[in-house]
């Protein structure tokens, strides 16, 4: 439910198609980094940027759903990191114009 409500925000994509269990990969059309800041100051961990270790996926970010989380606590996920990736990428647009 997790990754195939996060792949259907805009400006986010899996970075694979294999099964997954608890973790799965995301590539982002905008900054990791600034997007996991957005989502902490709204009280949500998103991920893991992959970028930290694998510089060749500089645009990843590492998701991990257990069974300790809710539809809701998804929903939240999704509404969150939808919002962030929509403001940095407006943010980058308009770096990229000046």
């Amino acid at each position: 439910y997790a990754r195939r409500a996060l792949t259907a925000l805009p400006g986010v994509r899996a970075l694979h198609a294999q099964p997954v269990v608890r973790e799965f990969a995301l590539s982002l059309d905008a900054p990791v980094e600034a997007v996991i800041e957005r989502c902490a100051a709204q009280g949500v961990n998103p991920g893991y940027a992959l970028g930290r270790d694998l510089p060749e996926h500089g645009d990843g970010l590492l998701v991990a759903i257990t069974e300790q989380r809710s539809r809701s606590d998804i929903d939240r996920l999704v509404e969150v990191l939808g919002d962030a990736v929509a403001a940095e990428s407006a943010v980058d647009l308009a770096g990229a114009r000046s």
